[in-house]
């Protein structure tokens, strides 16, 4: 129940638009926004009540850091509402592109209200969020980048080269047995295309899940699981990207084909090996398929 759900999630966050105040809304609830002294250019936001945690800006919002010092709600002064350096919430709720703080943005004024700036820290927020996100997607990498191989461009010309090899081999025993292959030849071709297809959908889709679309989910949203590859999805992802085991992934194409079943009629001593070696790489199929399925992803981090 819960990977369909997840799956649901991924598209609604990624796929979704969504106002802009959403996209911070879990980095941190406003608790009080004002002045840690004297000095109307030290700005300070506290995410917590209690001051833990909090942003502090020494030039009016124009730059911000995370303080390292606990800020008490109750020391912090008012902002100005009046004379040279004044502050206000500006209301911005159907604006595009405008990162707001509680429903609101925090412009400032330095030549007492004749122009305004916007000195909202979610920039700030943005850039460290998203710092955030890339190391805990370097420790995933990490844990589970052996299950998620590079692709190796040439894998599609092994496989190629490798299926071609097959069918021309099997061809000329046919022929050489004086049956009719040329049906099978074509249909075989056709099966291993279709073979060259799959394998790629399989990885790109595998790609695409593990390593882009539940990462931009969380940038977007900051919310859903993060799944894993475990070694049925990592098999068939090896499968598909690993130059080496190219040819592998060509006969598993063909031993299923109708070559297979010609050559099981033009050669009868061989016909119970190859019965076997058709079922058994059928088998094989079907049940990668279903632990990729239905075992393929568990939860991490």
């Amino acid at each position: 129940m819960k990977r369909p759900l997840f799956c649901l999630l991924v598209f609604w966050a990624v796929l979704v638009p969504r106002p802009a105040a959403a996209r911070i809304a879990t980095l941190g609830e406003i608790s009080k926004v004002g002045l840690w002294d004297e000095n109307p250019l030290h700005v300070a936001i506290l995410m917590d009540a209690e001051g833990r945690k909090a942003l502090t800006s020494q030039n009016g919002g124009i730059t911000w850091i995370k303080s390292e010092a606990e800020l008490s709600p109750e020391k912090l002064r008012p902002l100005p509402q009046e004379g040279q350096v004044q502050y206000r919430f500006a209301r911005f709720p159907e604006r595009d592109g405008v990162i707001m703080l509680s429903g609101q943005t925090l412009i400032q004024s330095t030549d007492g209200g004749q122009t305004w700036l916007d000195v909202s820290p979610w920039g700030f927020l943005r850039d460290q969020f998203r710092d955030e996100v890339e190391n805990r997607k370097a420790e995933y990498l990490a844990s589970y980048g052996h299950w998620l191989p590079s692709y190796d461009d040439n894998w599609l010309m092994v496989f190629s080269v490798s299926g071609g090899f097959l069918l021309l081999v099997v061809g000329w025993m046919l022929w050489r047995q004086k049956q009719a292959f040329c049906s099978s030849l074509l249909l075989s071709g056709v099966c291993s295309l279709g073979g060259a297809i799959a394998f790629s959908a399989i990885r790109v889709s595998g790609n695409y899940m593990f390593v882009t679309a539940q990462w931009e989910g969380i940038m977007v949203s900051n919310s859903g699981w993060i799944i894993a590859p475990r070694w049925p999805w990592g098999l068939a992802m090896h499968l598909t990207s690993d130059v080496s085991l190219a040819p592998l992934a060509a006969i598993f194409s063909l031993s299923i084909s109708p070559l297979n079943f010609a050559l099981m009629a033009a050669l009868p001593r061989w016909r119970k090996a190859l019965q076997i070696c058709g079922l058994a790489v059928a088998i094989m199929i079907v049940l990668l398929a279903a632990g990729v399925i239905f075992y393929g992803r568990e939860r991490a981090l």
